[in-house]
Parts: structure tokens; C-alpha cells; sequence
């Protein structure tokens, strides 16, 4: 094969390729996050008043969803490791799709449950797991403001995204899409585009011909040019996933991880008609 597509073709006119990640990692966060959780008060406000389900019932739903997110760290990490971030990223948005295709048909209360539980699994193997992992390999003395740099899509997406899904699913407007035909869609956008944005995805730099921040392969991975000088970058060796589930440190934070995410969900679901 080609030298790692001739390192990632001269990576893209000079700029570093991990940059063009950061980028791939914000768009990423966009499609996998913002619809299900940005926009989760504009979805209950229109099943409440379509279905007639109360808010504790809804609160339900999205606490179950962010208690299983917790959950599954530990199986989003060890698949990570093993597929790698680019096929997590097409399996998670993949899933993502067909729980906004699951999510379009719901009739009943607990079809609703198991949808935005697929929902939760889709974006939580899809989306922040894999793409701060790919960040964490492609950057080291750049990597808290690369990583913040991603993050931003959930910010500015929901920014963009919300009032125009609040527009959509809108009730009461004759003309709208309504709330099953913009899940519908949503869906079927997500699935159509996971295939290729997922392909833009790089694991590894060592892979492609350099290593983090752009360090060419002749120099010691332990050392970075900075200016005149060399900043020496010590190599410190983290815990395995099997190590960290062992831990009581582990699950004390997943249990409080899980506790905070059901209090911030339910005051939104209590505090969703007012803000929407």
C-alpha cells in the first residue's frame, strides 16, 4: 500500500492532521449528541402533550438513558481499544440512526424507554468515548485545547440545531414536520452520513508516517522540538481498562457520574416547558 497515504497526504497542505480531527471530533459531537440530549426538552415537551405521559415518566426514560451511559464505560472503552475509534464511530452512529428510526414508530410508553436506551447506546459508543480517545493519541502538549476545541460542537450545535428542531416538531403549526417525520429523518440523516464521516477518522498518527503534535518519525518519541529547545515528554504508563474496573475509585465515580446525570435530567425534564 501507498506510504500511509503518503503521510495522510503531506498532512492536508501543512496543517497538522490531528487538527482536521478536531474538527471531524466537533462535528461528531453535533450528530451524536445534540439531538438526543440538547434537544431532550423540545422532545418531552411534544410527547407530554401527544401522548399524555407525565413528566415523572419522562424523567424515567432519560435517567434510565444516563445511567446506562455510565454503565457502559467500561464495555465503550474495552471495544474502543480492540475495534478502535473509527469502527466504534460507525457502529455507534449506526445504532444512533435506527433508535431515531425506533424512536419515529413509538406508540406506547415502554417503546419509548427502549428507544432512547438504543439512542443513549448509539451515542455513547459513538461519539465522546471514541473521539477523545483518538484526541488523547493525536496530541500531547496540545491536547486539553484540542479536546476543548471538540467539545465546542456540543455548545454551537445545540446553539444552531435546537431552534430549528423546535420549529420542526412544532404541534400546533400546520405545515411542520411534526415530531415523527424529524425522527424519521433525523435517522435516516445519521445512518446515510456515518459511513463516510467515520472514514475521516484516524486511530493512530504512528500509523500514518508521525506521532503526537505532529512529530516526525526520525525523532526520539520522547522527544519534542519546541523552538530552539526540546521538551522531553515522559512516558507514563496509565491503567489498562481491566486494572481501572477494579478499582473502588472506579465505580464510586460512574455511581456519582450516574447520580449527577439523573438530578440535571430530571430538573430539565421539571424546567423543559419553560425553557423551550
Amino acid at each position: 500500500m501507498f506510504q500511509p497515504y503518503m503521510n495522510l497526504r503531506r498532512q492536508r497542505n501543512g496543517i497538522f492532521y490531528g487538527w482536521w480531527l478536531t474538527g471531524v471530533a466537533a462535528l461528531i459531537m453535533v450528530i451524536g449528541t445534540v439531538p438526543i440530549f440538547q434537544g431532550m426538552t423540545a422532545w418531552f415537551v411534544v410527547l407530554e402533550g401527544h401522548f399524555g405521559w407525565n413528566k415523572t415518566q419522562l424523567s424515567l426514560a432519560f435517567s434510565l438513558t444516563r445511567v446506562e451511559g455510565s454503565v457502559m464505560g467500561p464495555i465503550g472503552g474495552y471495544l474502543v481499544d480492540k475495534l478502535g475509534s473509527r469502527r466504534m464511530v460507525l457502529i455507534g452512529l449506526l445504532i444512533l440512526g435506527a433508535g431515531f428510526l425506533a424512536f419515529s414508530r413509538i406508540n406506547s410508553l415502554w417503546q419509548f424507554y427502549a428507544a432512547f436506551v438504543i439512542m443513549s447506546v448509539g451515542a455513547g459508543l459513538g461519539s465522546w468515548l471514541p473521539m477523545m480517545t483518538v484526541l488523547n493519541n493525536w496530541f500531547m502538549r496540545r491536547r486539553s485545547t484540542a479536546m476543548a476545541m471538540a467539545m465546542e460542537g456540543f455548545s454551537i450545535g445545540g446553539v444552531m440545531l435546537i431552534p430549528l428542531l423546535v420549529w420542526a416538531i412544532e404541534p400546533d403549526i400546520a405545515g411542520r414536520p411534526g415530531w415523527q417525520a424529524t425522527a424519521l429523518a433525523i435517522g435516516i440523516a445519521i445512518i446515510i452520513v456515518a459511513f463516510p464521516i467515520s472514514r475521516l477518522v484516524r486511530n493512530r498518527p504512528e500509523e500514518y508516517g508521525t506521532y503526537p503534535d505532529g512529530v516526525a518519525r526520525g525523532l526520539r518519541s520522547t522527544e519534542i522540538a519546541v523552538g530552539a529547545n526540546r521538551a522531553i515528554v515522559e512516558d507514563v504508563e496509565g491503567y489498562t481498562w481491566q486494572q481501572a474496573v477494579r478499582t473502588k475509585e472506579f465505580w464510586m465515580i460512574t455511581l456519582a457520574h450516574a447520580c449527577s446525570s439523573t438530578v440535571i435530567v430530571t430538573i430539565m425534564v421539571h424546567l423543559g416547558p419553560m425553557l423551550v
